[in-house]
């Protein structure tokens, strides 16, 4: 018996120690990706897109663990961390040696029950991709059915019915907590460019992984302090049956009378009584956990069932539980694409989405309709993050019709290219639809190409929200909208315009961190700015006639600004003199 002990020992910490050993790791690049994500140019783009960051949770922990506490609350905290950590332990209270275990191991698998099934819902919502909303039904219908089949099997054997249950544990929870991260990072590590801190350009441009990256950073990132707490305790259940497991390979004393009972009384009376108790509190939890588990595995079927792959433009869909219609996130509404071909009538285009369910909606895309009249239930999407209108002329966008804060509380991005506006040219610029006042101001991204828009409306920063990113590019603007000096921007692209000359107040905007404006014919910067910005990351003059930097721009200050002029006549005469090292510092060889 004691070879049979030391060698089931030994297999116990030969899978104890590696799931230790990959916990450290990932938590570890968890953390240094929190730590590192602020600064990345992925953070800013994915805030934009609704696929949050979560790093105001992340200062918050820091900050808390920075503070610097007096001598009475560190003996204060160190005796509570003391207290909390041996409760936790194998002979603590929430420990397998305790006199309470086995109702609260009963009620520690009824929250990892919930927790998983919480994550599988959340799967189910967000992740387009079926394989993990299968993955995640399994491992919660496991989880309710693998306690009761392995107390119906090995009651007789009550220590090895428990360590069997630990076991199951573990592996459940190691998926959970740690499989899906990891999944996660296989599936999104290929495309990040360590080096411009962001996704590749490529990947950008794919409206189908760009869908699938807003809905499954939700589910990478913390999304709130709920779903922190939630994650925590995920990670806290994984040790505690770590370090359950780790006392009963060490230990064969004392396991038996503690799972069975729970209690140790004098009285066989007593002892009796609570036993019948004890089953009885056992077998009420372990029927609960079988029906949960028959009742998710029915709302996973009953979704998979209802849920249609014909419907006409839609490009990606979730299979979210007691959901009766399609659940589309992105609809592509081609007005060429269908039979018979539309002319984009409101009644044509409220007929292309009948069939979705209007929850689900996160991206919708217009494209080549020549008379567009957007339809009034655009309303019905309260979940819309993103708007794409392609090659279309706009002829009705009214008030009755528009983005608000009401009826798009997480509208993000609207991306307007070749859009032919010219019915509103003489009034508002922009149709009624893009200016109501209560415009949402969750907005993060603005992308106007190829619309001739020269101008934009005055009373813009009163309408649309602070600091965004704009994209104005290939309008024909002879001169910068005086509003954007007004709006806080963060990002301000400029390129393929007829701009001759650059405002000084567009360097002294505060909150500016990226100025674009390649192609256009600049001849030279302003020659005096006050007082530059000092948020100023990157600067893009590639392809003007600027031929000579300004004092203020040659300043020490201004030597954290990444600066590219590939193409100028400025970067031309650096590289004619063999100046490798200056010539690379202005971006003239990119």
């Amino acid at each position: 018996m004691t070879h049979k002990a030391e060698l089931s020992a030994r297999l116990v910490w030969l899978v104890i120690v590696p799931i230790h050993f990959v916990c450290i790791v990932l938590y570890g690049c968890v953390a240094l990706a929190y730590h590192i994500l602020p600064d990345t140019v992925l953070c800013s783009c994915s805030r934009f897109t609704n696929a949050v960051c979560s790093s105001n949770i992340y200062d918050a922990c820091t900050e808390a663990l920075a503070s610097t506490p007096s001598a009475e609350s560190i003996g204060e905290a160190s005796r509570i961390k003391v207290r909390s950590i041996s409760t936790i332990q194998p002979l603590g209270f929430f420990g397998v040696g305790g006199k309470h275990f086995a109702l609260l191991f009963l009620i520690r698998e009824a929250t990892e029950t919930v927790l998983q099934s919480i994550q599988a819902y959340f799967l189910s919502v967000y992740a387009p991709r079926v394989w993990l909303n299968r993955l995640a039904v399994v491992a919660v219908t496991i989880s309710c059915w693998s306690t009761p089949a392995i107390h119906r099997v090995f009651h007789r054997n009550p220590r090895l019915e428990l360590i069997l249950c630990l076991l199951f544990d573990i592996v459940l929870d190691f998926v959970s907590s740690v499989g899906l991260p990891i999944v996660f990072a296989a599936l999104y590590g290929p495309a990040y460019d360590p080096v411009y801190t962001d996704f590749k350009l490529a990947n950008w441009l794919d409206k189908v992984w760009v869908a699938n990256m807003n809905n499954e950073f939700r589910l990478i990132f913390v999304q709130s302090w709920l779903d922190f707490v939630g994650r925590i305790l995920f990670a806290v259940t994984l040790l505690m049956c770590l370090d359950d497991v780790k006392y009963l390979a060490a230990s064969s004393k004392g396991i038996n009378r503690t799972w069975r009972s729970g209690i140790t009384e004098s009285s066989h009376h007593a002892v009796a009584i609570s036993a019948r108790w004890s089953q009885r509190i056992e077998t009420v939890a372990h029927t609960i956990l079988i029906v949960w588990g028959v009742v998710i595995l029915t709302l996973h079927l009953e979704s998979s069932i209802s849920s249609h792959d014909n419907v006409l433009g839609c490009m990606v869909q979730v299979h979210p539980w007691a959901y009766s219609r399609t659940a589309c996130i992105y609809m592509d509404i081609d007005c060429a694409n269908r039979q018979p071909v539309m002319a984009g009538n409101a009644a044509e285009l409220e007929a292309t989405w009948s069939e979705i369910d209007p929850r689900a909606l996160r991206i919708l895309i217009f494209r080549n309709c020549p008379t567009f009249h957007m339809p009034q239930s655009i309303r019905q999407f309260p979940q819309l993050t993103a708007l794409y209108l392609y090659n279309l002329t706009v002829v009705e966008w009214s008030e009755a019709a528009a983005l608000s804060r009401s009826y798009h509380p997480n509208m993000r991005q609207v991306t307007m290219t070749k859009v032919d506006m010219g019915v509103f040219a003489n009034t508002s610029i922009l149709p009624s639809g893009l200016l109501a006042p209560d415009f949402p101001q969750t907005l993060g991204t603005v992308f106007i190409y190829t619309c001739n828009v020269g101008d934009l409306p005055s009373n813009l920063d009163n309408i649309w929200p602070k600091g965004i990113n704009m994209i104005f590019a290939a309008n024909g603007a002879t001169r910068v909208p005086t509003v954007f000096l007004r709006m806080q921007l963060i990002r301000l692209t400029l390129s393929y315009n007829r701009i001759t000359e650059l405002p000084p107040e567009l360097f002294q905007i505060p909150s500016l961190q990226w100025l674009e404006v390649p192609n256009n014919p600049i001849n030279e910067f302003p020659a005096r700015v006050d007082t530059p910005s000092t948020t100023l990351k990157r600067l893009d003059f590639g392809s003007t006639n600027v031929s000579a930097l300004p004092g203020w721009m040659t300043t020490q200050h201004f030597n954290q600004v990444d600066l590219h002029g590939a193409g100028t006549p400025f970067c031309k005469a650096l590289v004619s003199k063999q100046n490798s090292s200056i010539a690379g510092k202005y971006g003239c060889a990119r």
